[in-house]
């Protein structure tokens, strides 16, 4: 199934990305971090539902059901055999959620993601200044230029 990377935020080695495949670190509301099933805020998840597509929701829904600085390897075949979407949608399904600030792309590295579980439309660097908790201290250092 996914190819996932180990978790950088305890230190761990780390992979390296292939062309086709993007590298998304996952910041979840620690509240409703996952542990043995999908958990999430009713206000994270109504925002999603209401404001994505629902081809988008679905991609939404596949990151979210990643635990809070959990770094994942996305390689975009896995989610359409998953979901039977094709590339394109894969491709304009991603685009979306960046356009709409629930992700957000790395300064210092290509293909790499912040995805955040709430739409943020603030500046980049102020969303950048919420990863100054200590488990997000070492990927705010890898991934932006703040």
């Amino acid at each position: 199934l996914l190819n996932m990377e180990k978790n950088i935020v305890k230190g761990e080695q780390k992979r390296m990305s292939v062309p086709n495949q993007k590298k998304i670190y996952i910041k979840r509301d620690s509240d409703t971090a996952r542990k043995d099933y999908l958990k999430v805020s009713n206000e994270s998840l109504h925002e999603a539902m209401f404001n994505l597509k629902p081809s988008t929701f679905m991609l939404w829904t596949y990151f979210v059901d990643n635990a809070n600085g959990y770094a994942m390897d996305l390689y975009p075949i896995d989610f359409m055999n998953i979901t039977h979407l094709s590339r394109t949608t894969y491709v304009k399904c991603f685009k979306e959620l960046e356009e709409k600030g629930y992700l957000i792309k790395s300064t210092k590295k290509d293909n790499t993601y912040l995805f955040q579980e709430v739409s943020d439309k603030a500046e980049k660097q102020d969303i950048i200044e919420t990863l100054d908790t200590k488990e997000f201290e070492n990927i705010k250092k890898e991934l932006f230029d703040f």
